[in-house]
């Protein structure tokens, strides 16, 4: 099963050439996941931004999407505190904490926009 995930996450965020153009990352290597000595396209925000949204879209069959949209601003909100006190050095911020800020707020922000623009 580990090789499966392994194939899985190489192809997705190391092979695709692609991704960091789309996406638009700074790719630091100090902030980026590695496979195999490989590093991954993006870094771990983005990373955790695009497997958010990317898992976001099964909460979307849900009932209570409504309330997953009300989340998206408190996480947005710790993503910004996160990213804005490491860019003035107030902090130094580790990949676990921006993986984690990146996929909380991309898990909430597609149900946000239906509750935005379909309620």
């Amino acid at each position: 099963m580990k090789k499966i995930w392994e194939k899985f996450l190489t192809k997705i965020f190391i092979d695709n050439v692609y991704l960091h153009k789309f996406i638009g990352c700074h790719r630091l290597s100090n902030r980026s996941f590695f496979i195999q000595g490989r590093q991954f396209h993006i870094c771990a925000r983005c990373t955790g931004l695009l497997a958010g949204i990317i898992m976001s879209a099964p909460l979307l069959l849900l009932p209570t999407k409504v309330y997953v949209g009300f989340l998206f601003p408190i996480f947005l909100t710790i993503l910004a505190i996160d990213g804005l006190t490491q860019k003035f050095n107030l902090r130094e911020s580790n990949n676990p904490l921006r993986f984690f800020s990146g996929i909380t707020t991309g898990i909430t922000f597609i149900p946000f926009l239906f509750f935005l623009f379909f309620n």
